[in-house]
């Protein structure tokens, strides 16, 4: 892969976005030769769409683009002088644009001369080389064509109206304005983490200064770390906000390898200057976690939903969180303990504010948390219930015999006969001891009812898994609570104390 667009790809961009800089990259001349074949013009270009092009202001060239096109839509060239010098087909560089500006005669306010074109505003002089121009062509260009030129009318909308209103520097960034708007709006669609760019950058540069190798290791006190740090702030003031940006950021991390990979670009480095990481969590690298999604999801659609295999309280409010994370809260078991019994809390704290409750400074000790231990327990209880439903499913499945035999299960023509009967016969218990609706005899002659216990065997098998997995990797971390709470409360007397 082209390095210029290896950088979109490291930088989170999706399908859509690789495919818009790739039809620029690919655009050719009418002899058949590469319009921007300067390599620098196209990895500026990315470096620019990626937010990565420096500066203060990282859509300066937007500005730049429209300080040209005012200058040109002064000229007394052709009506469709503007498009023929952004998009006349010729190679995009500096000679070309010198050579089709030799000819124009200006407007006042607007000159030519040996180094590139001036615009005299009221305000102040402004001027554009002609050693710039190929990047803003490459710009002009990427913009009128993103997304198959859904933009391409309203692009030239703005640059008409710019034409049309006063000569000024202020006209010219009210234009320069309104494409920043629509370009933010393409990177928030096609960019993985541009919705949390300056989030995910200040939690990149915590990590990397808290880790000296070139590998960026995240573990459960990264994530409380970064809370007490920041969270006297708006933005980080939530351990619950801060646990799920860290979560979003692992997942744009496995959604960017993958692509990576697709693309077949060279996986994550540890090029730190250039802003190359590799991540890994304690116990493990996260492969395998991006595709995730919430086994419980399937229980509220048909036929599945016609069933109760939960209730919603007791049953299916508590695995919610848990599901929703998927590996990764069995990745960082401290973290997400953390999250379910002191997030809560600080929920109570924010919601009692919200409407004037006087429970605040209680709630500030956090004795109202719910200690590790009993939330380890609510989960062993239900991996119980959830095995119960496993049989359970597994009696409707064995029981039904479209063909006259009992349905293979994949393993068991490695089972002997007693011990299969035997599981059969321990399923039956199973369903017959599971007294809510859907588990009854109708269900041996409903297609419908006998296809919802089929749909929902796989969604147990991975509830039951992901349960079994948590526990395991939970259990040595219950001990932590009395220490935590400490720390909890600590803090949320600084945020909150004084409010109370």
């Amino acid at each position: 892969m082209e390095v210029s667009a290896s950088t979109l790809v490291r930088a989170g961009g999706r399908d859509q976005l690789l495919e818009d800089f790739r039809a620029l990259a690919d655009a050719t001349t009418f002899e058949g030769v590469p319009r921007y074949s300067d390599r620098p013009t196209l990895a500026w270009l990315a470096k620019f769409l990626a937010g990565q092009a420096g500066g203060p202001n990282k859509d300066l060239p937007l500005f730049e683009l429209c300080h040209l096109v005012n200058a040109l839509d002064r000229g007394n060239g052709s009506p469709d002088f503007r498009t023929l010098f952004f998009l006349g087909g010729e190679r995009a560089v500096p000679q070309t644009y010198k050579r089709l500006l030799d000819p124009v005669d200006f407007l006042e306010g607007v000159k030519a001369g040996k180094e590139g074109i001036t615009l005299c505003y009221p305000e102040g002089d402004f001027t554009i080389r002609f050693g710039r121009m190929p990047m803003l062509g490459a710009l002009f260009e990427f913009l009128a064509s993103m997304e198959d030129f859904a933009f391409y009318t309203e692009f030239n909308t703005i640059f008409d109206e710019l034409a049309q209103a006063p000569f000024s520097v202020k006209s010219t960034q009210a234009a320069s304005n309104r494409l920043s708007s629509n370009l933010r709006q393409y990177r928030k669609k096609y960019f993985i983490t541009a919705e949390h760019d300056g989030k995910f950058m200040q939690l990149l540069g915590f990590l990397k200064e808290r880790n000296s190798e070139k590998e960026i290791f995240i573990d459960d006190d990264a994530i409380l770390d970064f809370w007490l740090l920041h969270s006297q702030g708006k933005e980080f003031k939530g351990y619950r906000t801060v646990f799920e940006l860290f979560i979003t950021f692992m997942n744009a991390f496995d959604e960017t390898k993958s692509r990576e990979s697709a693309h077949g670009a060279t996986r994550l480095g540890t090029d730190w200057e250039s802003g190359e990481v590799d991540i890994d969590i304690e116990n493990g690298v996260l492969e395998g976690m991006g595709d995730w999604q919430s086994p419980l999801s399937l229980f509220d659609e048909e036929p599945v939903a016609s069933v109760k295999f939960f209730k919603k309280t007791g049953e299916r409010k508590p695995l919610e969180a848990l599901m929703s994370f998927g590996p990764k809260a069995t990745s960082l078991p401290l973290a997400f303990l953390r999250y379910e019994s002191f997030g809560q809390v600080q929920a109570g704290i924010t919601n009692d504010l919200q409407v004037g409750r006087d429970t605040v400074k209680k709630r500030l000790t956090c004795d109202e948390a719910e200690p590790y231990q009993d939330k380890h327990t609510v989960l062993a209880s239900l991996f119980d219930h959830v095995r119960e439903l496993q049989k359970a499913a597994f009696h409707v499945i064995a029981g039904k015999k479209p063909d006259g035999n009992v349905v293979a299960f994949p393993g068991t023509e490695e089972v002997d006969n007693n011990a299969l009967e035997a599981a059969q016969v321990d399923a039956a218990k199973a369903f017959k001891k599971l007294t809510r609706m859907g588990f009854d005899d109708e269900v041996f002659t409903d297609p419908t009812r006998e296809r919802a216990f089929r749909l929902a065997a796989g969604a147990l098998l991975t509830i039951g898994g992901q349960l079994q997995n948590f526990l395991t990797k939970a259990e040595p971390m219950i001990n932590q609570f009395d220490q935590d709470k400490t720390v909890f409360a600590q803090q949320f007397n600084i945020l909150y104390g004084e409010q109370s």
